[in-house]
């Protein structure tokens, strides 16, 4: 399996061991009370942040970036996330509400969406049209 490091750009609430179950990440800081919860999904110099709704049986990313990494919170619904490890061997994972997922810089992944499903995607990098054209290339897992 791949060792992942932390990207520089996350605060120091990130350390390794909240990527120890890669692609899982575990959600470094939150916050319960009488209220509710305050989950700290990223934070430090980030890109973008997107919310993406995806239907059933539909497919997303079948790609590869360049320079961008990608954290992703399951708000609603589940996944398949599958990706290549460093020996070309692919691996799947599902996602469920409430989990975390890491995509690495240079690491060729794709989402089958199991149902319609809520992300909130944070990235390193704008995703501008152009931006992110250009850093990403189509790879079909």
């Amino acid at each position: 399996m791949r060792m992942v490091d932390v990207p520089v750009e996350l605060s120091n609430l990130f350390s390794r061991q909240n990527f120890e179950n890669y692609p899982k990440l575990s959600i470094p800081q939150s916050f319960i009370d009488d209220r509710g919860s305050i989950l700290n999904i990223a934070d430090g110099v980030l890109g973008d942040v997107a919310a993406i709704v995806s239907l059933r049986n539909s497919v997303r990313a079948n790609h590869v970036h360049n320079t961008d990494w990608h954290i992703s919170y399951c708000l609603k619904g589940s996944l398949i996330y599958s990706f290549l490890d460093n020996f070309g061997v692919q691996h799947s994972e599902i996602i469920k509400q409430g989990e975390m997922f890491f995509t690495p810089v240079g690491v060729p992944h794709r989402m089958d969406f199991i149902e319609e499903c809520t992300l909130i995607v944070v990235s390193r990098n704008s995703r501008k049209s152009e931006k992110y054209d250009e850093d990403t290339k189509r790879f079909i897992l």
